[in-house]
C-alpha cells in the first residue's frame, strides 16, 4: 500500500517538474480505457506539449510511458523518452524495462531522440513548503536501451512462444521466483511443486559459494548440503531442524545481559518513510519515527508502560524526541531489539535538533540489543531460520501472540495504519480504532522483550 501511495505521488510530482506551463496532456488508460488511452495518444503526438502515461501498442505488445517530450535541439519532432521511478537509483530491470517501451514506442512510428529514467535523490533535502525541484535525478540511458533492442525481439518472441502453448511451461522453481520482483504466481507454484521437508530457503545468510552450491546443484532440502559447506549458525540451524529439537544456552545469555543496569526501559519505534517528503527538514524515504512504546522494569519488578503516538498531521520528530529524553531521564538499560534501526532513528533526531542531541545522544549510550543475544543462545526448529521477534515469541513466551492483534500486526501495515490516520478524509471514528492498533501493536512489541529477558532470567 505505502510503496503504490509512493509510486503514485512521484508520478504527481513528475507531471508538475516536466510541464511547468502546465500545458501537460495526462492519458488515464485505466479510467477510460486502453482503445481510448491509444486513440488520444497518437493525436496527442501531433503536438507539441508534453505527453503524460501515453500508451502504445502493436504486434500484441503494449507499453506506457511516463513521459515525452518533444525535442528539437537536434531533429525535427523527435521526443524524449523519460521513466520515472520511485527507487533511488538505477537498477538492471529499469533499463531493461526501458528497452522495451523503446521498441514498441518505436515500432508505433515515433522517433525518440533520447530515453532517460528518473529516479529520486535520497539525499535531497525539503527545505521550501511545495517546492519539490531537485526531488528526481535524470540518469541518460540512451545508448544502454538501444544496444538492448536485438534483445528486446527475443525477449517478444519467447513470451509470444509461451502465451501460445496449450499447457504451462514446466520450470522448475529458483531465483527467478523472488528476483528482480517476488513472481506473483509463486504461491501457485508452490502448490504444484512438492515442498521439501526441510526447505534449504530456511538457512540464514545463503550467500556467496553456499548459494551457487545450492543453485547449481538445485539443492531443496538442507539435509542434503554437506556440513562442511555451512558456518556455525547455519549448522546449528540444520541440527535443530532435522532433529526437532532446540538450542537453549541460559548461563551464557544471562552472564551477556549481566551489564544491564535498573531500572530497565524496553522501547520500540514505528517509523513512516515518505519517498516524496511530507514535512521540511525530511529527505525521501527517511525512517521518521511517530509512534514509540516504552516497557519500565524497576530493581524491584514492578513494571510501567509509557507511549508516544502522533496523529495530528504534522511532523512529530520534535515531539517525539522530547517526550523520548523525559520518559527515560532516570538512567538504567534501554533495551531493544535490533539496536541499529533504533540507534539510527535517535541519531537522526539529534542531528536534526542539536539543542537537544546530548540527551539523545545519551540515551543511544545505554542501548543494549536482545537480538544477538537471542542470536547466540537460542533457537527453536519453528523460526525457520529466522530470529525475528515474530518467529522467536511464540516458542518462548507462548501466551503473547502477534496474530490476535485486530488491524495491525506487522511494521508495513504500521505504516499503513499511519498514512489512513493522517488523511484529511480519513473519519475521527476510523481514526480512533487505528489508535487503538498502532497502540496495542507497539505495546506488544516491547512487552515481549519483557517477555524474552523474563526467559532468559528465570531459573527453570
Amino acid at each position: 500500500m505505502a510503496n503504490i501511495s509512493t509510486g503514485n505521488q512521484v508520478g504527481e510530482i513528475a507531471i508538475e517538474l516536466y510541464d511547468k506551463d502546465s500545458r501537460r496532456q495526462v492519458i488515464q488508460p485505466f479510467t477510460d480505457g486502453w482503445d481510448d488511452a491509444v486513440i488520444k495518444t497518437k493525436k496527442w503526438l501531433n503536438g507539441q506539449h508534453p505527453i503524460f502515461e501515453g500508451a502504445f501498442t502493436i504486434d500484441g505488445a503494449i507499453a506506457l510511458v511516463d513521459v515525452l517530450k518533444i525535442d528539437n535541439s537536434k531533429f525535427s519532432n523527435h521526443w524524449h523518452m523519460i521513466e520515472v521511478k520511485s527507487s533511488t537509483s538505477l537498477k538492471k530491470i529499469q533499463i531493461e524495462d526501458a528497452a522495451f517501451q523503446y521498441f514498441v514506442v518505436s515500432l508505433c512510428g515515433v522517433k525518440l531522440s533520447s530515453v532517460s529514467l528518473a529516479c529520486i535523490d535520497n539525499h535531497w533535502n525539503y527545505i521550501n513548503e511545495g517546492d519539490y525541484n531537485g526531488l528526481v535525478v535524470e540518469y541518460d540511458i540512451t545508448e544502454q536501451v538501444r544496444e538492448l533492442q536485438e534483445d528486446v525481439k527475443v525477449w517478444l518472441f519467447d513470451a509470444h512462444s509461451v502465451a501460445e502453448q496449450s499447457k504451462e511451461p514446466t520450470v522448475a522453481m529458483g531465483n527467478q521466483c523472488n528476483s528482480p520482483y517476488e513472481c506473483e504466481f509463486k504461491a501457485y507454484c508452490e502448490g504444484q511443486s512438492d515442498r521439501a521437508m526441510f526447505p534449504v530457503e530456511w538457512l540464514p545468510q545463503r550467500r556467496g559459494k553456499l548459494k551457487e552450491f545450492i543453485a547449481k546443484n538445485k539443492i531443496k532440502d538442507m539435509r542434503d548440503i554437506p556440513d562442511e559447506r555451512l558456518n556455525e549458525q547455519q549448522t546449528l540451524v540444520k541440527q535443530c531442524t532435522v532433529n526437532n529439537a532446540y538450542f537453549l544456552d541460559k548461563e551464557s545469555a544471562k552472564q551477556a545481559m549481566q551489564h544491564c543496569h535498573y531500572p530497565l526501559y524496553f522501547l520500540d519505534f514505528e517509523t513512516i518513510n515518505f519517498g516524496v517528503p511530507r514535512w521540511l527538514d525530511t529527505s525521501p524515504y527517511q525512517q521518521i519515527p511517530f509512534q514509540f512504546s516504552i516497557h519500565k522494569v524497576s530493581d524491584k519488578g514492578i513494571i510501567s508502560h509509557k507511549e508516544f503516538l502522533d496523529f495530528s498531521g504534522n511532523d512529530p520528530s520534535f515531539l517525539l524526541a522530547n517526550q523520548l529524553i523525559k520518559d527515560c531521564e532516570e538512567g538504567g538499560s534501554i533495551l531493544v531489539y535490533n539496536q541499529a534501526f533504533e540507534k539510527k532513528r535517535i541519531q537522526e533526531l539529534a542531528e536534526r535538533f542539536p539543542h537537544i542531541a546530548d540527551n539523545l545522544l545519551a540515551i543511544n549510550q545505554r542501548i543494549v540489543d536482545l537480538l544477538p543475544i537471542c542470536k547466540k543462545y537460542y533457537y527453536h526448529p519453528k523460526q525457520e531460520g529466522s530470529w525475528s521477534i515474530k518467529k522467536v515469541l511464540p516458542n518462548m513466551v507462548p501466551t503473547l501472540n502477534y496474530g490476535e492483534l485486530e488491524g495491525v500486526q506487522h511494521g508495513g501495515e504500521a505504516m499503513d495504519a499511519f498514512i489512513e490516520a493522517v488523511h484529511p478524509e480519513t473519519t475521527e471514528k476510523r481514526r480512533q480504532e487505528i489508535d487503538c492498533q498502532l497502540r496495542a501493536y507497539c505495546k506488544l512489541d516491547t512487552w515481549a522483550m519483557v517477555g524474552i529477558w523474563e526467559f532468559f532470567n528465570s531459573s527453570q
